[in-house]
């Protein structure tokens, strides 16, 4: 039985990986740090954080809404460098399509719902490549 080459599905990957890396550097240096504090510091975020679920967290737990922000901030570095280790995982286990389909997937739906319109080329190249190494067999 012939061996299918995954180079199509290697080069999309990586397409989406270098973008998806380049974004994770420029957070981690600081590059979106004043745009992440606008968005957490707007009128309808406050609004919602002083709302009576927001006096009562406030009030138990003794976190101003600085600090809370900065929490938000650091979570959502996080979250995007562990997608990124996650995409990482599932490039480099291509030869096992499954797995590495089933993680393209849910790193595809995981982007998807933490960034729908700024993240729009990495999830759709990562939910291509998990079609491809469903569909394409080895």
């Amino acid at each position: 039985m012939k061996s299918r080459s995954r180079k199509i599905e290697k080069t999309l990957a990586w397409i989406a990986n270098i973008i998806l890396i380049s974004v994770v550097v420029l957070m981690y240096t600081g590059f979106f740090e004043r745009q992440l504090e606008a968005i957490f510091l707007t009128p309808e975020f406050i609004s919602l954080t002083l709302s009576k679920f927001g006096d009562a967290f406030f009030l138990y737990t003794g976190i101003d809404a600085y600090r809370m922000v900065e929490f938000f901030i650091k979570y959502i570095k996080f979250s995007v460098l562990l997608t990124a280790l996650i995409a990482l995982l599932a490039t480099f286990t291509m030869k096992k399509r499954i797995f590495s389909g089933v993680l393209f997937l849910f790193l595809a739906i995981m982007i998807a719902g933490m960034a729908t319109e700024v993240a729009f080329p990495v999830y759709l190249l990562y939910f291509i490549v998990a079609i491809l190494l469903f569909t394409r067999k080895g």
